[in-house]
């Protein structure tokens, strides 16, 4: 509790945390925030909503508990989750981010980050992935070969001109349809 009142959140901490048998739990969805949130070595955190802000930059590094974080639709243009181990599921959509790293969250199976402006994204260190939605990004490629838990993927309103689904033999068809080739508008 301390530790989030010197961070600047003591104000909205009576409605909108949870703290229960040593996990803790925060809720600030619309809540007026901006600039930076540095949640870094909260060893307790669990779970982040921070969606429909105006926050600039989170730091959750050293979270080892992390399983949820959503900070859709703020103006993030740094997301550090390194050590976020138990990271399940990432919603940071409708952002600024130009680049996303998700090499120490291998426990990732859901990650939306779509309409921000990542030109690259690499999800080899994400072997359960089953939901991937980087549309609407400046990708001119995009490496999905043999993500066997595949189940889901939206890349569309990206520059992708390939793009080689082999091994994804749990991804639904519909899901990929609608890429166009950039500037041509071909349909893959």
């Amino acid at each position: 509790r301390d530790r989030l009142r010197s961070r600047g959140l003591g104000d909205v901490y009576k409605r909108q945390v949870r703290y229960e048998n040593g996990l803790l739990s925060l809720w600030l969805g619309e809540k007026y925030l901006k600039g930076q949130m540095d949640l870094s070595g909260c060893t307790a955190l669990v779970e982040l909503r921070c969606a429909k802000n105006s926050l600039t930059k989170i730091d959750v590094s050293g979270c080892p508990l992390l399983k949820e974080i959503d900070c859709t639709s703020n103006e993030i243009t740094e997301l550090n989750v390194s050590g976020c181990s138990s990271l399940d599921r990432l919603l940071c959509g409708y952002n600024q981010l130009t680049h996303l790293d998700l090499s120490t969250v291998p426990a990732l199976t859901y990650l939306r980050c779509d309409y921000n402006r990542i030109s690259a994204i690499d999800i080899s260190a994400c072997p359960w992935i089953a939901t991937l939605n980087v549309a609407g990004n400046g990708l001119s490629a995009l490496n999905v070969v043999g993500r066997t838990e595949l189940r889901s993927l939206f890349c569309y309103e990206n520059r992708l001109t390939q793009l080689d689904l082999s091994g994804c033999e749990w991804l639904a068809p519909v899901s990929y349809t609608h890429l166009r080739a950039h500037e041509t508008g071909a349909y893959l």
